[in-house]
């Protein structure tokens, strides 16, 4: 894993849309934001933040316009959408986390979360599961704390999955993991849900498992790419083209329509649906492979799997942090029945360098070689 050249860091007083748009320019799902007047970083934000804070400011207009201060009453569309867009266009990041991020509904720790360079990967496996984050900012321990780069459970798993010998006759057996029983407390809606409601359980949870009211039969699982491909299908060209501008513009109108009116949820059988695993509910564990598991999530780029039965029942959930905490639960590699990996204890920045420059090191090896081989013999002759 190579030191990032290109980490972008946010101002804390840059606009909320700016900022997001910054955010979707450099293909980022989160970021640092650096304050100017501390100079220190203060957050870190992602693409759920942005979300959560766009769904704020629709009720706080609402209310700010209705006549009697309730968000459930009408109020006239463009008088809604204008006070919306002047918001996420005046309002620093640094008045969002003082206006609205002090209260998410989802997990967000209180203060930043860093990881150090000297970090072992055990260390910063670790802390990423403690704390349940998606994105760990690592820094040099310079005084000046430079971002090094951005580490995410995608880039741990990814790393161990191909680059650790000692794994690999784990990789084919079936995944002796169990997670928590979910199905009672895995947050649903169903095709009626309208989609401020589906929204705010995406910024929640991430994903949204669409399900028959009756039947609980997964239907679909909505997520944050089908947001972006609504708000593209629904976009009006006005001149302005600011992204965060036409989400605010696709859930103003939208805010009250049933899902089932904005997206074909039969669309995409379930087996076929990237972000599903079909497993057997009886069996103790997935009886999955972990090469089949890992393989499903970096294809496709995704952070969680809905696990359902045959009947298309929701029987789990299961997170990249599960798999990644899976490698980490394995015993040290020095006890009597290892299977872990002393890869695991090596030091975060060293270690994930050394490796992706193997082969380039090697051949650079080889050909100082030669020369002093050839300087010798020149020499003697």
């Amino acid at each position: 894993m190579p030191q990032s050249s290109k980490v972008v860091v946010l101002d804390a007083e840059l606009s909320i849309a700016s900022a997001f748009e910054a955010l979707l320019e450099n293909g980022l799902n989160a970021t640092v934001v650096y304050s100017l007047s501390t100079e220190d970083y203060v957050s870190l934000v992602n693409q759920s933040d942005f979300l959560f804070l766009l769904t704020q400011v629709i009720r706080a207009s609402i209310q700010r316009l209705s006549t009697s201060g309730s968000e459930t009453e009408e109020v006239d569309e463009e008088e809604l959408l204008e006070d919306v867009n002047r918001c996420v266009k005046e309002h620093s990041l640094n008045d969002a986390f003082a206006l609205y991020l002090d209260d998410v509904p989802y997990h967000r720790p209180a203060s930043l979360i860093l990881g150090y360079s000297n970090d072992s990967l055990r260390e910063s496996s670790e802390l990423l599961c403690r704390s349940w984050i998606s994105t760990l900012p690592v820094v040099s321990l310079e005084k000046d704390k430079l971002v090094l780069y951005l580490l995410e459970p995608r880039r741990l798993v990814s790393f161990l999955f191909s680059a650790v010998a000692d794994l690999s006759l784990l990789l084919d057996d079936p995944l002796e993991l169990t997670p928590t029983p979910k199905n009672e407390s895995v947050s649903v809606c169903y095709p009626s849900t309208p989609l401020s409601v589906v929204l705010d359980h995406l910024c929640e949870h991430k994903l949204v498992p669409i399900v028959e009211k009756q039947s609980r039969k997964l239907l679909y699982v909505f997520t944050g790419t089908d947001l972006h491909h609504l708000r593209k299908k629904h976009h009006v060209d006005d001149g302005e083209n600011v992204v965060y501008v036409e989400f605010s513009r696709f859930i103003v109108r939208h805010r009250a329509t049933p899902l089932s009116s904005l997206i074909d949820l039969s669309s995409v059988p379930i087996s076929d649906q990237v972000s599903v695993c079909v497993v057997d509910s009886h069996q103790p564990a997935i009886s999955a492979t972990l090469t089949s598991l890992i393989t499903r999530f970096l294809d496709n780029r995704i952070t969680s799997l809905v696990l359902v039965d045959s009947a298309f029942q929701i029987v789990s959930l299961l997170s990249l942090n599960d798999i990644l905490n899976y490698f980490i639960s394995l015993p040290d590699a020095d006890s009597d029945d290892a299977k872990g990996s002393p890869y695991f204890e090596g030091k975060l920045h060293v270690r994930l360098v050394v490796n992706n420059n193997l082969r380039i090191g090697l051949g650079f090896t080889r050909w100082l070689v030669f020369l002093w081989f050839e300087w010798t013999s020149r020499c003697s002759d």
